[in-house]
């Protein structure tokens, strides 16, 4: 996963963003087709995100994925999010194992999956796992189902295999905050350029944390994340920076136009620039005016 500090300006730029202007994101031909699946309003709300790939670099996949959780306070909501490809559709891919912190392991079915015909069946899945958050300490992700698929072009036989957990949690350092997260699966091809309406316009709230999950992206494509035409991180961004073909990001202190913000809204779009790029899950907090 990465974590980035927006204010902190690159040397580096992607050349390709110089030819965006900031109003090129009203001329997008294409809108993503994530819906909303969960929506908090509160005091302190916040959101951390992590997550790994499950493909090896020997072109095998893992059996299971440690990672780690801090001790959130308040813990309002935990939301795993998982995704791969599989030969035909069957509902083995709509169940995971989780285990958590200090407890046996349990059955994960999943509130909602997306779906999208490729070489096999690409899926994403998004479940509630709030009741199985124990506090700090190791979770353990397995069963992740994702088949070895034979290409045309001779590339890897996993296009994507990773998991994300989104918590939502309250920090009292913050004021009232909305946290919005979106989710599906988008296929996105290469040149293209997709977009999402994060924010009306003529809201008084103002963006501050986003969390993008997806796969099958590739470092060295120059794909992008935009907000009203411009980029994110300043950076590249789908280069697999979670694993192979997995992006687990987390935005922070993003530096927007507040005032052209309240005017015209918010848009996020993702060009792909040179790769094809599977995003599931778009999480953002948003600073509510008092």
């Amino acid at each position: 996963m990465r974590i980035y500090h927006t204010d902190f300006k690159l040397v580096i730029t992607i050349l390709i963003l110089l030819f965006f202007s900031p109003s090129d994101y009203l001329y997008a031909q294409n809108t993503l087709s994530m819906q909303l699946y969960h929506e908090d309003t509160g005091g302190g709300t916040d959101i951390w995100a992590g997550g790994d790939s499950f493909i090896l670099s020997n072109g095998r996949l893992k059996s299971q994925s440690r990672i780690f959780l801090e001790e959130f306070p308040n813990t309002r909501k935990v939301i795993l999010i998982w995704s791969g490809e599989v030969k035909n559709d069957n509902p083995r891919f709509q169940q995971i194992e989780l285990i958590p912190a200090r407890k046996k392991n349990v059955s994960i079915k999943a509130d909602s999956c997306y779906r999208a015909d490729s070489t096999g069946l690409l899926y994403s899945c998004v479940a509630d796992i709030t009741p199985h958050y124990n506090g700090k300490g190791d979770y353990i992700i397995q069963g992740l189902q994702s088949d070895h698929l034979t290409r045309n072009d001779q590339s890897d036989p996993f296009s994507v295999a990773g998991y994300a957990i989104l918590v939502l949690y309250e920090n009292s350092e913050q004021g009232n905050r909305t946290v919005r997260v979106y989710a599906g699966l988008d296929v996105l091809g290469p040149g293209e350029m997709h977009d999402i309406s994060i924010l009306d316009n003529g809201s008084d709230a103002s963006l501050s944390k986003m969390v993008l999950v997806g796969g099958h992206g590739r470092k060295g494509n120059g794909s992008a994340n935009l907000l009203n035409g411009t980029s994110i991180s300043q950076s590249e961004d789908w280069n697999g920076s979670s694993g192979d073909y997995w992006d687990v990001d987390l935005f922070e202190n993003i530096d927007v136009d507040r005032n052209r913000a309240a005017k015209n809204g918010l848009i996020l779009s993702i060009d792909t620039v040179l790769q094809w790029v599977y995003p599931v899950v778009i999480a953002a907090v948003f600073e509510e005016k008092d």
